[in-house]
């Protein structure tokens, strides 16, 4: 028995190796995808002068039914005939699509609206930094002076960001940094709060479901609004949005998790506002120069590390 055990370890080692080296390569795949739909975004904000709020709707119901449609294809659809039957999980499931992905996608979207798309996404980037200390709180605990410089580095590397180096002015408008900042808020309710639901159902069930109810929610206000002047450009920027922004990205990055550890997830997340200020300074004319990037990339730094002396207790990001 000692030796099927002993012959066999190294097989599970070297499979489990391969899943996590392609849970590392999905993530930052799907990584990359929404920092660069961001930029996508800015650009139909700016150029086709779009509704944030139609794009919102847009992206989340049918982003939400690819995932759906993907689901009942791998036939897992009897699990949301047991949510469905499940009051409390109904209702759990309807705060979390509201408060959680929906509040999440809609302020993210209108602070691209109202800034650009690399202020939005190194803002919301400070998520694991927001619930990291929220736990703390909750548990009473004094923060770890480790904690402490992360914090103070994250705020010095956004304020150097959002003023490209020049304190006491601001590249992006205050109301761009409100939207970025209620991001992360969300964004760290958002990692929070689902957590028993995921347990359940699985984490693409849970987004699946709820964005789709979030696109249902906003289908009456949105689906009688007149579109801009659109041309063909214009279509196939809202099309990467849906498909190569939302719903491929949602299944590489959440079908990753059993594989990674909360701070292995959030080190490769980190790519996303990287990928962003890259797409969005060379074709987007993004107005940060040296010292505003210094900043952002100081602001992913502090995140990163505040992730790896938590990594117990961090919760696994659900963007």
């Amino acid at each position: 028995m000692i030796r099927r055990l002993t012959n066999s370890s190294p097989v599970q080692n070297d499979r489990l190796l391969s899943a996590h080296s392609w849970a590392v390569i999905r993530v930052l795949v799907a990584s990359m995808l929404w920092g660069v739909s961001g930029t996508a975004a800015q650009e139909l904000f700016a150029r086709f002068k779009m509704d944030p709020m139609w794009l919102l709707w847009c992206r989340m119901f049918a982003g939400g039914l690819i995932l759906v449609v993907a689901l009942a294809l791998r036939g897992n659809l009897p699990r949301l005939k047991v949510l469905l039957r499940s009051k409390g999980d109904v209702w759990r499931m309807a705060v979390y699509a509201i408060f959680g992905l929906g509040l999440v996608q809609m302020t993210y979207l209108l602070g691209i609206s109202d800034g650009n798309a690399v202020a939005a996404t190194v803002l919301q980037f400070l998520a694991p930094l927001i619930l990291s200390f929220y736990l703390a709180i909750k548990a009473a605990k004094i923060p770890r002076l480790g904690e402490v410089v992360a914090l103070l580095l994250a705020v010095g590397g956004t304020v150097l960001l959002l003023s490209n180096g020049k304190l006491g002015t601001l590249v992006v408008p205050l109301t761009a940094v409100g939207w970025g900042l209620w991001s992360a808020v969300a964004s760290a309710f958002n990692t929070y709060y689902p957590t028993s639901l995921i347990k359940k159902y699985g984490p693409i069930l849970v987004v699946a479901v709820a964005s789709v109810f979030d696109g249902i929610v906003l289908g009456p206000f949105e689906v009688t609004k007149s579109l801009p002047t659109m041309n063909l450009f214009a279509d196939l920027l809202v099309i990467f949005i849906v498909l190569l922004g939302t719903a491929v990205p949602w299944a590489l990055f959440l079908s990753s998790l059993p594989h990674l550890a909360p701070v292995e997830a959030v080190v490769i997340l980190g790519a996303e506002p990287i990928s962003s200020a890259v797409v969005g300074v060379t074709l987007l004319n993004a107005p940060f120069g040296p010292l505003g990037l210094l900043g952002g990339l100081a602001t992913i730094f502090a995140v990163i590390q505040l992730a790896r002396t938590k990594d117990k207790d961090l919760v696994k990001p659900i963007f």
